[in-house]
């Protein structure tokens, strides 16, 4: 998912690339970038493998949020569920294991409307946004991670909005969601 762009000093090279933490999700590296005109800048860049995020339909108007502790937000934030893409799996495969783990759900019909960089200033991570209908409860035995506490909701699209707008809902995935459903998604 790029663009192209042309700028005086042209898209920069990387020289070097330093590991310096490995995480549990991500991993961070520091980076050698080096300009058409020769100039060098350093990057610090957090390395992510990717997302699948997705919003339940389970009827036309509605949608399921979960809500869940979240340590750098420090708070219970409502969401759309999402997952990390684990290496060689497929978006759309995170997507329907999280929703079997975090909802009790499968779907029927899945729908990938978007990809998107969350934060493309310090992060490689891209999310794949999917829309799911037909919901049915999941046949797997799936376990949520030990460490998550999640909280299932349906809420009509309009009480989403609304939840928005004021504030309480200040998760960026959702609200980008919340932008595909206003465009005829859902």
């Amino acid at each position: 998912m790029t663009t192209k762009t042309t700028s005086r000093l042209g898209r920069p090279r990387e020289v070097r690339r330093d590991e310096i933490m490995t995480g549990r999700i991500f991993s961070v590296a520091r980076c050698n970038l080096r300009y058409r005109d020769g100039s060098l800048a350093k990057n610090d860049l957090v390395v992510h493998h990717g997302a699948a995020v997705f919003a339940p339909i389970p009827r036309k108007g509605r949608i399921l949020l979960i809500r869940q502790y979240r340590h750098a937000a420090g708070d219970y934030l409502w969401e759309i569920p999402a997952g990390r893409v684990e290496r060689g799996e497929r978006a759309l495969a995170t997507a329907k294991r999280e929703l079997a783990e975090e909802c009790s759900l499968e779907a029927r019909r899945w729908v990938k409307a978007a990809a998107f960089y969350p934060a493309p200033g310090y992060t490689t991570e891209i999310m794949h946004l999917f829309f799911c209908y037909e919901l049915s409860k999941s046949r797997l035995n799936a376990q949520m991670d030990a460490d998550e506490e999640i909280v299932v909701k349906e809420f009509s699209i309009k009480k989403m909005e609304k939840m928005i707008k004021n504030g309480l809902i200040v998760d960026g995935k959702t609200i980008v969601a919340a932008m595909y459903l206003k465009l005829g998604y859902g």
